[in-house]
């Protein structure tokens, strides 16, 4: 391969950092494995070089790996299209050591990149609502349990605690609240049903 050839043709000569982290090893390994077969299959793209390294124990039960690539894209459409989706921690244009753009070329890019944008936003709105509704739906099941370990006889928010395997300091302001709404009364240092 003539990477001057490649050059003079318009491509852009690039390093990219891959990397994954995740859980378990085979999987950052499998994912590391697919984004290179896939990068070496775009048409447009010609990989000079890659360096993958082992995959390494991160700790607390995650994997990391990552895969120094070397190669030509031939516009800047195709290293947009490696960065948005495939997200690596670095990408250096080596070659042209300048670059000029169409105005049609920057409009695609400003395009692809709002595009990108308007996905993530709208991913994070659904999980900061599905959050919410987790939130609430646990709220709801350790009132629930509150309640149901009161039927029997008053406890202390460090009994409460150790049952529903919770710190005691959460267990008492959730306590406070169902005391504000009328569902517990307090007893001295007991908790009762009302």
């Amino acid at each position: 391969m003539d990477i001057d050839e490649y050059l003079e043709k318009g491509y852009l000569q690039v390093n990219v950092l891959f990397e994954i982290i995740g859980s378990p090893k085979e999987h950052v390994e499998q994912t590391i494995n697919k984004i290179l077969e896939t990068v070496e299959k775009e048409k447009g793209i010609e990989v000079i070089e890659k360096d993958t390294a082992e995959v390494e124990d991160s700790g607390e039960g995650m994997f990391s790996c990552f895969s120094e690539v070397e190669l030509l894209a031939k516009d800047l459409e195709k290293i947009t299209w490696i960065a948005f989706n495939f997200t690596p921690a670095s990408i250096e244009i080596i070659e042209p050591g300048k670059i000029s753009l169409k105005d049609t070329d920057m409009t695609a890019f400003m395009g692809d990149l709002l595009a990108k944008l308007h996905d993530v936003s709208s991913k994070n709105v659904a999980i900061s609502n599905q959050n919410l509704g987790l939130q609430r739906n646990l709220n709801a099941v350790i009132r629930n349990c509150i309640l149901a370990l009161l039927v029997s006889s008053d406890k202390s928010d460090e009994e409460l605690a150790n049952l529903l395997g919770m710190n005691k300091e959460d267990v008492g302001r959730i306590v406070g609240l169902m005391i504000k709404e009328g569902t517990v009364i307090q007893k001295e240092d007991k908790y009762s049903r009302k």
